[in-house]
This record gives C-alpha cells, sequence and structure tokens, in this order.
C-alpha cells in the first residue's frame, strides 16, 4: 500500500499497489538507475536516439506493469528521447530509488531479492550506463566492463549485488570539471565471462591471465593493501560504533572492530554500509542497522565521539573509491601474507588465517576484506508459539503462511495499525475506504486469525475494526504497538 498525493492541497489518498516481481519489473528499475529521475507527479528516462531498443523495452514494461501509457519528447538539444510517464502512482514507486542521478540507491528489500533478480537490474543499469571496452594497446589489453553513476551509494551497492553473483568489481572515483564527480565500478579478468553472461555482451578473459589481485571467497572479498600513510594529529574528532550482538562493522568497505575500550576510532567522514544506503559515520544514528563482518545488518546500540592525540593511518586499498582512516590502535579484519621463501620473495596468495590487526601491523599486500552480502532467506511460513493467558500455562502455535495477502495485512496495520493490552488489535480507516481497505482488512483478519472483527465508529469520519485475540495482538507487537514505534522485523526484510 502506497501513500500518494492527491492533489497539490497537500492532501494524501492510501492506493492499494501489488507488484508481481518480475525479471521485466527489475530490468525497468535497473533503467530507471541508470537513466531516470522522477518527482512528486512524474517518472522520466533519458534515452539516447540510438537506444530504441531500451526504449521500447522500458515503455512495454511499463505499460504491462504499471498500465500507464508512456509519452515521448524529443530532446533536441541531447540528440535524445524523453520517455515520460504522467502518474503519482508510479512517481510513488521510484522515488525510493531516489528522484536525482547523484541520490540514485537500491532500498534495502532491493538488496536481498533474488540472485536472478538482482542480475536483471545490473543488465539494464549495463545497457543505460555501461559500456565494453576490448581494445589492443602496444604494451596492454584493455578489456573490461563499466557502469558509471553520480551516486556513490549506488556504485558500492552495485559492486555488493556483484559479488552476491560471483563477480569481484572495483570502484573508483573520477572527479570531472564543473561537472558532479563520477563513480566507475569496473570488472576485468577473471570475471569478465560471467559479466558478459549477464550482461548479454559477448566477451572472454584476457588469455594467459590466471590470476586477480583481489580474491574471493564463499563469504569474503579479499582486497590487498596498496599504501599506508601515517601523521599525527591533536585533538581530532574521532568515532565509533557499538554494534548488538556483533564486534564489526564495515568502514570505507573494509570490515573494522568496534570495540571502543581499545581506544580506537575512525574519521567522522568515513562511509559506513547501513541498510539502506551509505552515511558517514557522524551521520548514523542509535538503532541504524549496519552491515557487519557476517554479511548481515545489526543495530547500532551505542555511539561514542571523543578528540584523539596519535598517529592517524590512511590505508588504501586496491578497488576502493576512499582511504580507511583510523587511529592507532583500531583493528581492522585481514590476512597477513606470508612472503614466499624463493628468491623472488613475493607475498603468497593466501587466505587465512582471519584476524584483527592493528594498522602497524598492517604491510602492502596484505588482504583487507569485505563480506558479501548474505543470501535471501525465503520466509515461506511465519511461525511462534503463543502464550495464551499471563502466567503462559496456556500456549498456541501460530503458523502463517507468507503469501502476498499476509504482507498486505501487514502493511495495513503499519499504516493503520494499532494494538495494546495483549489481546486487541485495531485498524483506523476512513468512511470513504470501508468498501475497499476495511473491507479488505477485514477479510484478511478473519483469514489468518479465524475470528470476525468488530466495527466501531471512531470519530465524525472514521471507522475502527477491533479485533480481540491474544495471538493477534502477539503477532502484530513485533511491528510497534503505537505509530511513532512502527518498525519491519528482520524475517520480513530478509
Amino acid at each position: 500500500s502506497l501513500y500518494h498525493p492527491a492533489g497539490r492541497g497537500g492532501y494524501f489518498t492510501l492506493s492499494l499497489n501489488e507488484l508481481q516481481f518480475t525479471p521485466e519489473l527489475a530490468r525497468l528499475i535497473g533503467y530507471y538507475l541508470a537513466e531516470g529521475s522522477s518527482d512528486r507527479y512524474r517518472v522520466s528516462f533519458d534515452i539516447h536516439k540510438k537506444e530504441e531498443h531500451i526504449a521500447r523495452d522500458i515503455v512495454a514494461g511499463a505499460e504491462r506493469i504499471f498500465e500507464e501509457q508512456v509519452s515521448f519528447k524529443p530532446d533536441n538539444r541531447s540528440q535524445g528521447l524523453k520517455l515520460v510517464i504522467d502518474s503519482v502512482r508510479v512517481a510513488t514507486f521510484f522515488n525510493q530509488f531516489g528522484t536525482m542521478c547523484d541520490k540514485k540507491l537500491l532500498p534495502s528489500w532491493a538488496l536481498q531479492i533474488p540472485q536472478s533478480l538482482q542480475g536483471e537490474v545490473i543488465k539494464a543499469a549495463y545497457l543505460g550506463d555501461g559500456h565494453y571496452s576490448n581494445k589492443y594497446y602496444p604494451y596492454i589489453h584493455s578489456n573490461y566492463f563499466v557502469i558509471r553513476s553520480t551516486s556513490r551509494i549506488l556504485a558500492n551497492q552495485y559492486t555488493y549485488i556483484l559479488n552476491r553473483l560471483g563477480i569481484v568489481a572495483s570502484v573508483c572515483k573520477n572527479i570531472q570539471k564543473d561537472r558532479k564527480d563520477c563513480y566507475s565500478v569496473t570488472v576485468h579478468t577473471p570475471y569478465i565471462e560471467k559479466m558478459s553472461k549477464l550482461t548479454g555482451v559477448e566477451a572472454k578473459n584476457n588469455p594467459g591471465y590466471s590470476h586477480s589481485y583481489v580474491r574471493m571467497t564463499q563469504d569474503m572479498i579479499m582486497s590487498p593493501v596498496v599504501d599506508i600513510s601515517v601523521e599525527n594529529v591533536r585533538d581530532l574528532n574521532v568515532m565509533n560504533l557499538e554494534v548488538e550482538e556483533d564486534n564489526s562493522f564495515v568502514a570505507s568497505n573494509q570490515v573494522v572492530h568496534n570495540c571502543v575500550f581499545c581506544g580506537l576510532c575512525i574519521d567522522p567522514d568515513t562511509p559506513v554500509m547501513t541498510n539502506p544506503g551509505l552515511k558517514t559515520i557522524s551521520e548514523i544514528s542509535i538503532g541504524e542497522k549496519v552491515l557487519t563482518h557476517s554479511g548481515t545488518y545489526k543495530p547500532v546500540t551505542k555511539i561514542w565521539d571523543m578528540l584523539y592525540d596519535g598517529p592517524l593511518y590512511r590505508i588504501y586499498v586496491y578497488g576502493k573509491p576512499e582511504p580507511l582512516v583510523c587511529t592507532a590502535d583500531h583493528p581492522i579484519l585481514a590476512v597477513s601474507r606470508p612472503f614466499s621463501k624463493k628468491k623472488d620473495r613475493r607475498l603468497l596468495r593466501v587466505t587465512e588465517p582471519l584476524e584483527f590487526l592493528k594498522p602497524g601491523e598492517l604491510k602492502r599486500g596484505d588482504y583487507l576484506v569485505m563480506p558479501i552480502v548474505r543470501k535471501v532467506v525465503a520466509t515461506e511460513v511465519y511461525e511462534k508459539e503463543v502464550s495464551m493467558y499471563r502466567g503462559g500455562s496456556v500456549k498456541k502455535r501460530l503458523a502463517l503462511r507468507a503469501t502476498p495477502e499476509l504482507f498486505r495485512l501487514i502493511g495495513y496495520y503499519l499504516a493503520e495499525g494499532s494494538s495494546y493490552g495483549g489481546r486487541v488489535v485495531n485498524f483506523d480507516f476512513n468512511e470513504r475506504e470501508l468498501e475497499t481497505f476495511a473491507k479488505d482488512c477485514a477479510y484478511l483478519l478473519k483469514k489468518f486469525f479465524g475470528k470476525e472483527c468488530a466495527r466501531r465508529k471512531n470519530g465524525k469520519h472514521g471507522v475502527r475494526l477491533v479485533l480481540y485475540s491474544a495471538v493477534a495482538e502477539d503477532f502484530f507487537s513485533q511491528f510497534g504497538r503505537g505509530a511513532p514505534n512502527k518498525c519491519l522485523p528482520d524475517w520480513v526484510l530478509g
């Protein structure tokens, strides 16, 4: 269910929107990330005149999924074509992906959809904002895929998705004069052929090139340190996070320890991966979820802010756009690579043991690690044993199939519901919604909890549905009992 503006008076209306997440919708999202923009009332896609195949795919997808007509407007300045969907409903959907190019991002649910659908997002983003280079020069073969974005958050999210798809990508920042900074997500050998299969572009790995600087394991991406610099600072503001049930978080795309009692901290401008975006550590609030070394998101329980005197390290890692800036005692999850016993004294390409090392214990070539965001956990049934009375002597097992109808009911509760007293659940609707949303809500409550709900007058124009059920109250209370406390539990996000 989506609230969207109804006219210019600032009023909002609730409309029911059910979208089946198909490969076609995933591609449409990818096209929007690459070529789209939106405001309150419409969505636009800016396509080059030579990209007619993309335009056809967008039009077909928009008309089939949203049942909305797409208008064509030539853009003579850029030799392009602007595709416009004049629909508040469609604009509301795409607004969650960012309205402008440098604000684009993937919401948390999009980071956890099945990999096949994420592949369609990447494919469309590549078709819109990417290219493949296969050129031979006197001393080098330029062979790579690249996707570009002016959004730092989105560029990093592309790498997380590619990692889940078994593809290692690097990110570099390109500073452009009189233009917004651009981030390039680049894929090289030995992952060219996987990227080729994903995008449908014929390409081969470089012949005779058998290794990559970056290593991939089942759970981690390991990137070598390319440079370390140190400077002494005084009265520098530094910060750290305490994370629930974990001792780590991802800062500057590297796993760091969060034990503040060790006297460790990082720079306030350090980017930290949150759910769903990328924020500097100074922008994070208690309760927000951050990515940990296990590839899962955990909530922040405490934020530390202090002044620091001493050595400040800048650790530059291959394929990462920003260095990790941290204090001397800040443990970093790493693999210390031993030297070969041969004459060349090369570093061995080992991937273990993983251990937390201080910056002064690192050397060039050691691997720092980035977790691969955990795989999708398909929730088919919600199960829980519920106490029927305060003493807990009588229990009832609740088992609800996780169908679109159940999630629609959850949406009604998040928008209109409240619960209290261990056995009362309320849903408040406007009287004009009696035959639509209120009727649907009552039907779903009866279907899942086996009880008819009472209908009561609520104010001058309101209707309240009341369900007396300890089982239902226990179920809905996990989403928050009052409006300020509403939230989605992990099993819904996963």
